[in-house]
């Protein structure tokens, strides 16, 4: 949804001292993998320093029924299409989204490729992407959260 931008010179104020690129911005996010979905609340917020995107993302679903299908987290951005700085987030909170104990599951990582616009929730040991139906909100669990922050390049 766009947000502050402004020019900041570091060392001086010549051209060759300006960063060109900072902004910080709002989303509304949103979850795949799942056949359907109903949100209590859906918050996302970024700061933008050149290339680099600093996010974080805040999950409050009532109900979602689980797919057959991968678990994407959309973002502001689409990543940078270069290879070898395809980066990532991790879990801040979680009160059972994934998995109901302690897992490869509930203490997955999340990958992001280059040139997406969304994360991937992977198992940490296998690195299996984890489908909507395979989580503990797909298998009927209500009121749960997930909250996480990550880096990506653009």
């Amino acid at each position: 949804n766009g947000g502050f931008i402004m020019g900041i010179y570091v060392g001086g104020t010549g051209s060759a001292n300006q960063l060109e690129d900072y902004e910080e911005g709002t989303w509304t996010p949103t979850l795949g993998g799942f056949s359907s979905i109903s949100y209590h609340q859906q918050f996302g917020y970024y700061t933008k320093i050149g290339d680099a995107v600093h996010f974080s993302v805040y999950f409050y679903v009532y109900q979602a029924t689980g797919a057959n299908s991968d678990i994407t987290i959309s973002l502001p951005f689409t990543s940078k299409n270069n290879t070898g700085r395809e980066p990532g987030a991790y879990t801040v909170y979680s009160n059972g989204f994934m998995d109901n104990s302690h897992s490869e599951k509930s203490n997955c990582g999340y990958l992001i490729g280059a040139n997406y616009s969304y994360a991937r929730p992977n198992k940490l040991t296998n690195g299996a992407v984890i489908w909507g139906s395979d989580t503990y909100l797909g298998q009927g669990a209500n009121n749960r959260y997930l909250l996480i922050a990550g880096t990506m390049f653009v």
